[in-house]
């Protein structure tokens, strides 16, 4: 026993003492093929919790267990490598660059390629970025500021709308799905999950195969497909809380009477309000005198919505599967405060059921798509709390809610808003898709496919509009008299389907490769609608069996359209540096005439991948550049207007007479028909340079384009002698006539420049990633004879042509207010006002002409909308640990403050910064007088646009910010059946900086709209968002 001891401690101490005597302390050097040594590439132990990253000279030192230890080593932007130790103790190592990084697929229109041979200018959405992120509403939403050209705006942050979205400052784009033209609701449903790739094609090189819709560039998007294995579910959850970013502070009730007794007082009228109501209202002991805070009666601090998303794919080595289901419940900050229904309920529900199928001995590949989608929008009540010209907004603090006997008040607020038991509009949509693709590899012809793609879409919907009074009662208790309930429906029905059928030849022989294309492409689509009505219903049943038929109308629409083309595409090039794109499509429209129907537009771009010359060597050896191309393309694409235009139209209307005491039947003319209509063009300009440098950890862009637009068919009155058309009658106060539309030599253009830069690396066990995208344009009509005449050519602030949007607008330029009776009588006439007194606005005579008016509006340099967008996405990943953010901004920016709340009239006047306008007592205040009334009297003077009212909207927001953490490596490793999980915390617009900021949100707002009616703005929301990933 004595000896087994003795035997057991000497084992004991000699095993513990093997791992440190056979410890081998190594060193090395890393460097890629070029032979520049990496700095900061990571050199571990496998199987061990450390490691060390090289220094500034490549070099590193480790010590591993034993001569059988496996070293891993790793750089951004190159293969990874293993190394085993043995009996070395210098290591030479040599990394490859990792043509992942520069060759990611790139997916167009028609054909796909790798991004070192791209010569468009196409830009790869990193969806990964996306995909981890939560707290965002629609996919618009979730690109804004992520790609260079991509412009996206918001007007509105209510849970109905979307952004607009344009490529280079264009209009709205095409968005093509899995090869097939679709709308933009489609491609806003999109869960990003769901979403394998997606591209911004934003030249005429890569757009033009798609003819005219694709004028404004293209989103190109390619779903996920089932991959081979057993099944895997996918479980997202994203739980979202939103609160509104700006609150601009209203009048309390004192503060409303106060003001309307200065502006009395001042107009030399009885003040209103006398000490003893006054005392009234101080006091908030009186029912007729309220002092009701209406956003926070009728808004919510904050408002949930969910998002939930489960995908389920798996399969055979032949045969997969995937999908996935998505719903996103929409919450409103409109409070609920009175009723049986919830004011807003949105939601929508979308599905995705694909199915692949590889016949591997005939070479035919099959995917079978079926897509549903359903959106049920409703809203309750009289009116939106948030219109601004019924709403919050425009609310008193003193409007009377109850009489007091608690029913509702003459007007009371809360029964047209608040009460959901009135009116509603439920919106009711359902669709499917069903996209069906076939791929043959032709196995006798090397290289050749014949390929097949196509959808058909149903789509029907079902809106209906309810409109009741919630009864409201006087003081006595008797009902006020109101309007009785009406009903009106619409339903409608659409089709549309589309195929493509075409060869594709692909092939590389020694250094050259060659891919060719020819596609016919075919587009077909057919609307209707009805709609019915009926007014004075005498019961509370909402369905049109149920109304009287006295007054009772109906009306409907149907529609259809169609397009055709055949397209061919081309590239070329020869050991990766001299590449080359072509395209053409031959385009047909019904809307012409015969022989005036077809065009051809084509496209071309070339591409000189400058950093494999020879020559090179030097340069990238010295600069560390890994990557240097230079791109040039020019294409054309047709436009199309004024369907139908050779044919001769009449117009019908079932009551256009009243003839023998009854309503008869008309018909009537139309415009003359013009034969002679075609397409006009297009052209796209674009030049840029890619580049790569060390080791293609940075990574950057340039482009420049130039577009311009000739040969708009136009309405040429100047042109014709009245006698020769027809007076068809008058919109508003324009004459619009039945003469046949020209072609017109106008020409309008669009020019700007677009940056991207990123940077990728790592340090030890940080990975970290920086970006940034910038896109500025401006445009010009370079001759516009359907809008300047002569006259107005000559006189640079009235007409269009050659008018930028940097220009600004037109506005008389501030100087200052007049505060004495002797001022105004030493200025000049003030032509546009009628009634001048001290307190009213002074212009600069800019003519010198010792008058006023109009002639003195000159262009202010500061554009209306943003011109330019940029944006900086970064991320960081260490452990299980991951961040992901994105700063985003605009370029200057500015807005004319809306008449509804510059507040020149009494009836303008909601919110306490608007209190310090010109009235006795307060001579040195910041606005001009108001009026009792709302801001008109003195021929609106005071209101005209002047850089008084111009608000700088200029901005820079902390877009998204998320943070995730990785539960499956550490926190549930031992659970075998989890195969993912994480959890992330977002946050959506959580800081914001702009001038203009107490105002509204830049983006929306009073201050975005100088237009006639204001826009109703629901407010831009700050967002929290958890998310959690689960699969199985």
């Amino acid at each position: 026993m004595k000896h087994f001891r003795l035997l057991a401690t000497t084992a004991f101490f000699m095993a513990l003492s093997e791992p440190m005597m056979a410890q081998v302390k190594i060193t090395g050097v890393v460097k890629d093929v070029t032979g520049e040594t990496l700095i900061g590439a990571t050199v571990s132990e496998k199987g061990s919790k450390g490691g060390t990253v090289t220094d500034m000279d490549g070099n590193f030192a480790l010590t591993v267990k034993s001569p059988a230890s496996v070293l891993e080593i790793s750089y951004v932007g190159c293969k990874p490598q293993v190394v085993k130790v043995g009996s070395k103790k210098t290591f030479d190592i040599v990394l490859e660059t990792d043509s992942k990084v520069i060759d990611e697929v790139v997916v167009m229109a028609y054909t796909s390629t790798v991004k070192r041979k791209m010569v468009a200018s196409v830009t790869n959405v990193d969806m990964k970025q996306v995909e981890n992120m939560g707290g965002y509403k629609d996919m618009g939403n979730a690109l804004q500021g992520r790609v260079a050209g991509l412009i996206v705006t918001n007007s509105s942050g209510g849970p109905d709308s979307s952004p607009s979205i344009s490529i280079r400052g264009g209009g709205d784009p095409m968005y093509v799905i899995d090869g097939i033209v679709q709308d933009k609701s489609a491609f806003m449903r999109l869960a990003s999950q769901d979403i394998e790739s997606m591209s911004v094609m934003k030249d005429a090189a890569s757009s033009a195969v798609y003819g005219a819709s694709a004028a404004n560039g293209i989103i190109v998007v390619t779903t996920k497909k089932g991959k081979q294995g057993k099944m895997r579910i996918n479980y997202t959850f994203d739980g979202q809380y939103n609160t509104p970013l700006v609150k601009r502070d209203k009048l309390n009730s004192y503060e409303y009477a106060t003001m309307h007794n200065a502006i009395s007082d001042y107009m030399g009228e009885a003040k209103p309000y006398s000490e003893i109501v006054l005392a009234k209202i101080l006091s908030g002991e009186f029912n007729d005198y309220p002092n009701t805070d209406w956003w926070n009666t009728l808004v919510k601090k904050g408002a949930f919505s969910q998002r939930h998303t489960l995908t389920l794919d798996g399969g055979s080595e032949d045969t997969q599967y995937r999908m996935s289901f998505s719903v996103y419940d929409q919450g409103s900050l409109q409070k609920h405060v009175a009723g049986s229904n919830s004011p807003l309920d949105y939601k929508t529900y979308s599905a995705d059921l694909k199915l692949t199928h590889f016949w591997r001995k005939a070479g035919v590949k099959m995917s079978f798509d079926v897509r549903p989608y359903l959106v049920d929008n409703k809203s309750y009540g009289n009116a939106s709390v948030f219109n601004n010209s019924t709403g919050v907004q425009q609310l008193s603090p003193l409007d009377k809610v109850y009489n007091s006997d608690g029913s509702y008040a003459p007007g009371s607020p809360v029964a047209a808003y608040a009460d959901t038991d009135g009116s509603y509009a439920k919106k009711f949509n359902f669709g499917t898709d069903l996209n069906l693709s076939l791929d043959w590899d032709i196995k006798w012809i090397k290289g050749l496919k014949a390929v097949f793609w196509g959808n058909y879409r149903l789509g029907s919907s079902r809106d209906k509009y309810w409109t009741r009074n919630v009864p409201t009662y006087n003081e006595d208790g008797t009902q006020v008299t109101t309007t009785s309930p009406k009903l009106s429906e619409t339903q409608g029905y659409s089709w549309t389907y589309e195929f493509n059928a075409g060869l594709k030849y692909d092939n590389s022989f020694d250094k050259h490769s060659l891919s060719v294309g020819l596609f016919y492409n075919q587009r077909e689509n057919y609307y209707e609608t009805l709609t019915g009505s009926r007014i004075n219903y005498y019961t509370p049943i909402d369905e049109l069996f149920a109304g009287p038929t006295d007054g009772q109308t109906n009306n409907g629409t149907a529609g259809e359209g169609g397009r055709l083309g055949y397209v061919g595409t081309i590239s070329y090039d020869y050991a990766g540096k001299y590449l080359l794109s072509a395209s053409c499509r031959y385009d047909g429209n019904d809307g012409f005439a015969k022989g005036h129907r077809w065009g051809f537009f084509p496209s071309a771009a070339l591409g000189y991948m400058i950093s494999e010359e020879n020559f090179m060597k030097n340069v990238k050896s010295a600069f560390r550049l890994d990557m240097l191309k230079l791109r040039a393309s020019i294409g054309q694409i047709g436009e199309t207007s004024s369907r139908f235009a050779y044919l001769s139209n009449w117009s019908v209307n079932q009551n256009g007479a009243y003839i023998g005491g009854q309503l008869q039947p008309t018909t009537s003319p139309a415009s003359l028909t013009s034969t002679d209509l075609t397409w006009y063009t297009t052209t796209t300009w674009n030049i840029g340079v890619d580049f790569g440098f060390f080791n293609n950890r940075l990574m950057g862009t340039a482009d420049y384009f130039f577009r311009c637009t000739k040969g708009y068919l136009i309405n040429p009155i100047d042109r014709y002698n009245s006698t020769l058309g027809n007076q068809t009658g008058r919109n508003g106060n324009t004459y619009t006539y039945g003469l046949p539309k020209v072609k017109s030599d106008d020409a309008f253009r669009r020019a700007g420049a677009e940056f991207s830069l990123s940077w990728k690396d790592k340090i030890g066990q940080v990975s970290y990633s920086v970006g940034a995208n910038l896109t500025f344009y401006d445009q010009l009509w370079e001759k516009y004879a359907q809008g300047d005449d002569e006259v107005a050519l000559a006189n640079p602030n009235k007409r269009t042509t050659h008018v930028t949007i940097g220009q600004g607008g037109l506005i008389y330029q501030y100087d200052g207010l007049f505060r004495t009776g002797e001022e105004l009588l030493d200025s000049p006439i003030q032509n546009e006002g009628t009634s001048m007194m001290p307190g009213d606005v002074r212009y600069i005579d800019v003519n010198g002409d010792g008058v006023i008016n109009s002639e003195d509006m000159v262009y202010d340099n500061k554009p209306r909308r943003s011109i330019m967008q940029w944006g900086i996405p970064f991320s960081l990943q260490w452990k299980d640990w991951s961040l992901e953010g994105l700063i985003q901004g605009s370029g200057p920016q500015y807005g004319i403050i809306h008449n509804n709340v510059k507040g020149t009239g009494w009836n303008k006047i909601y919110y306490k910064d608007q209190l310090d306008f010109f009235y006795a007592g307060n001579e040195d205040a910041k606005y001009p007088r108001a009026d009792n009334d709302y801001g008109v009297w003195n021929g609106e003077y005071n209101r005209a646009s002047s850089s008084l009212w111009r608000i700088n909207k200029t901005y820079a927001r902390l877009k998204n910010l998320s943070i995730t953490y990785n539960l499956k490596n550490r926190v549930l490793k031992n659970i075998g059946w989890l195969s993912t999980a994480s959890v992330s915390l977002t946050g959506t617009n959580l800081l914001t900086i702009c001038p203009s900021l107490k105002y509204g949100d830049p983006e929306t707002g009073p201050i975005n709209d100088t237009s006639t009616v204001q826009t109703a703005a629901y407010p831009t929301t700050r967002t929290f968002s958890v998310m959690v990933n689960l699969g199985f």
